[in-house]
C-alpha cells in the first residue's frame, strides 16, 4: 500500500494555523472594543438618571476596564496586530 503524499507542506500547514490565530485575536479584539464601548455607555447612563443631590457612581468611566497582557508569553509574537487594533 502506498503512503498519500500529503496535499500540503509543513510551510503552509503552519502558515494556515498562524493565520487562524490571527483571525482569533483580531475578532477577540474586536468583542473586546465592543464591550467596552457598551459598558461606559452604560455607565454614562447611570450617570445620567442619578439624582442631582447624590455624587455620581462612575465619575470615572473607564475606571477598572481594561487588562494589560504585554507580560504574556505570546504578546511580543503579536504585537504588531494588537497594537494595529487598540485604541489608546
Amino acid at each position: 500500500m502506498e503512503a498519500k503524499e500529503s496535499m500540503f507542506d509543513d510551510e503552509t500547514i503552519e502558515m494556515a494555523t498562524e493565520m487562524e490565530a490571527v483571525d482569533l485575536i483580531v475578532k477577540l479584539l474586536s468583542y473586546t472594543q465592543t464591550l467596552e464601548e457598551t459598558i461606559i455607555g452604560l455607565r454614562k447612563e447611570v450617570n445620567g438618571l442619578t439624582p442631582p443631590h447624590r455624587p455620581s457612581p462612575y465619575f470615572d468611566l473607564h475606571s477598572d476596564l481594561y487588562e494589560v497582557f504585554d507580560e504574556h508569553p505570546a504578546y511580543e509574537r503579536y504585537r504588531d496586530i494588537i497594537e494595529k487594533l487598540i485604541k489608546y
